[in-house]
């Protein structure tokens, strides 16, 4: 039996008003916590105010010393900490200075944690959420720490020598999906044996959709939760469904984006011309929400399917989240995404898709019932059977204490 106590888990932001961090972040937390951990949480920059779910997390401590800290608020101060980053990172700090003088600004805070609460490799595991600065900061502490990698950071050319000594000195790198664990080893073979895939999972415990009879009630509705920024390409969606909506003229077609980002505000006019020009598509653009505000949209039944034409991925959390509930995805093969997304549980298009694919994937669940309530059943039973976050996060969790 072991007596590790404490997880110190890095972020990018959360609990500090990121709110699509929260999705991944809270799960991680609980399942320390149900381990019975107290987990202290360093996010590395503040983005608002501390989200309400936060304070329901009895055994978390919110540390602040990382994002309050002058070198991490002002960015010129950081060639100072030079000397530092060339001793702690050694002439892997010469790769990408500004990466290196990130992580030693984020390694000063969290060191100043490691002596507040006494942090030894007897009592405590660390985590860094992403595999970025951060990530480096933290294993060059001496604790017991795993990486988690999701999608751009893995395919970023950030700082490539010093990521490799992160993987080095790290306990394991985790890629959230089986594509991305592949991608990593061929980009560190010398630290190949080190990473491995760990999805992130949903939870299962949800409310699920009643599948409707599309060509009865002559409806189809879409959901995207998602930034709204060019790798996530919203104005795709809107050329694809206003393509639908002209395909099929007695029908009303809805799409709902979930999401904040620079490309909204050009969205918005994109679905202004969109609507003025198919009279049968209703675009809907509320911004950003908090996560328990998403998943309550999801559970009101009002969609049919999620939609998500990224130019990539790791494996989307958020159309995890539809598919526990029942609602099949329409998504690009990129990243992880085939992972969860196949033939028999939504429909999986080519990263090039067209609006002829996307009609042609979409038909035979508009016209025949049976067939779609198939396919709803199918992505709910997928999500179930393998990628329940209270299985893969415990077992995670097991796994940072036993290394």
């Amino acid at each position: 039996m072991n007596n590790i106590e404490t997880l110190l888990l890095t972020t990018e932001s959360y609990p500090l008003g990121h709110t699509a961090e929260e999705a991944f972040v809270v799960p991680e937390i609980e399942a320390a916590i149900a381990a019975g951990m107290r987990v202290i949480v360093v996010p590395t920059v503040s983005r608002g105010q501390v989200c309400p779910e936060f304070d329901r997390l009895e055994g978390a401590i919110l540390c602040r010393d990382v994002c309050d800290s002058a070198f991490m608020r002002r960015k010129p101060l950081r060639p100072l900490l030079a000397p530092a980053a060339l001793a702690h990172f050694r002439t892997a700090a010469l790769d990408d200075p500004r990466y290196a003088l990130a992580a030693e600004a984020v390694r000063r805070g969290l060191k100043a944690i490691v002596r507040r609460y006494s942090l030894t490799p007897a009592n405590c595991v660390a985590e860094a959420f992403w595999f970025d600065f951060q990530a480096a900061a933290l294993t060059s502490l001496g604790l017991t720490a795993a990486v988690r990698a999701h999608r751009y950071e893995i395919e970023s050319r950030r700082g490539r020598r010093l990521r490799a000594l992160t993987i080095a000195r790290s306990a394991g790198l985790h890629a959230v999906s089986n594509a991305g664990a592949v991608q990593l080893r061929e980009r560190y073979p010398a630290n190949a044996d080190k990473i491995s895939a760990s999805p992130l999972g949903t939870g299962t415990d949800v409310a699920v959709s009643t599948p409707r009879d599309l060509a009865a009630t002559r409806t189809v509705s879409f959901i995207t939760i998602a930034g709204a920024t060019d790798r996530k390409r919203p104005g795709l969606c809107i050329e694809m469904t206003g393509w639908l909506a002209r395909s099929r003229p007695g029908w009303q077609v809805s799409w709902t984006l979930i999401g904040d980002g620079p490309a909204l505000e050009p969205l918005r006019q994109a679905a202004a011309n969109a609507m003025s020009l198919y009279p049968n598509l209703r675009i809907h653009l509320p911004g950003a929400m908090p996560h328990a505000g998403a998943m309550q949209a999801l559970d009101t039944g009002a969609y049919d399917f999620a939609l998500l034409l990224s130019a990539s991925e790791g494996i989307p959390v958020s159309l995890m989240e539809c598919m526990a509930r029942g609602i099949p995805a329409v998504a690009t093969d990129v990243g992880g995404t085939s992972e969860i997304v196949n033939d028999d549980t939504g429909i999986l298009l080519p990263p090039d898709t067209d609006p002829e694919m996307f009609v042609a994937g979409l038909l035979p669940y508009l016209d025949n019932h049976l067939r779609y309530k198939c396919l709803c059943a199918a992505a709910r039973n997928h999500i179930l059977t393998g990628y329940s976050a209270d299985t893969l996060r415990r077992q995670f969790i097991s796994h940072l204490t036993r290394s």
